[in-house]
């Protein structure tokens, strides 16, 4: 009797602790709730649905929409989905809705080790550098030589 019930006891704690292994508390960090839904929000994966709770108020959500993400899914998926992505919450009518969305990852352009005015003194830059001086020059000396010998022209008389 004494080990039917110790074998009870370890199968109720082994399902319970599977039950509760099955929900998680989403970061608030990766969710968004524009303010105008509410104050302050909470969301948990539970089983197979999301409940969203709203200034205190729980909600369980109708209808989300994880695109990307595995149709079975389960707090492992989530939080690796969590790495780089966040969950939105929106309304559609009197019912709550969930968004999976993914973030990009980078968004600054590669660091460079030469500044712009170094890139724009090498190759192509030295080159129009020369040919305007060169150029001017030539220009500036064809001027000069056509100013000097040029005739006068004919008085009339």
């Amino acid at each position: 009797m004494l080990i039917g019930r110790k074998c009870f006891l370890i199968a109720v704690f082994f399902l319970g602790f599977s039950v509760n292994a099955s929900e998680l508390d989403i970061p608030q960090e990766n969710v968004f709730v524009p303010q105008l839904l509410a104050s302050s929000s909470h969301l948990k994966f539970s089983g197979q649905q999301f409940i969203v709770s709203l200034d205190e108020i729980e909600f369980t959500v109708k209808s989300y929409d994880v695109r990307g993400l595995p149709n079975s899914l389960t707090p492992e998926i989530i939080e690796k989905f969590l790495n780089n992505g966040y969950f939105s919450v929106g309304k559609s009518g009197e019912d709550y809705t969930l968004t999976a969305n993914f973030r990009l990852l980078g968004g600054m352009p590669p660091k460079s080790e030469k500044t712009l005015l170094e890139k724009a003194t090498e190759g192509y830059g030295v080159g129009a550098l020369i040919g305007m001086a060169a150029g001017g020059a030539i220009g500036a000396a064809v001027a000069v030589y056509g100013h000097t010998t040029a005739k006068e022209p004919a008085s009339k008389k």
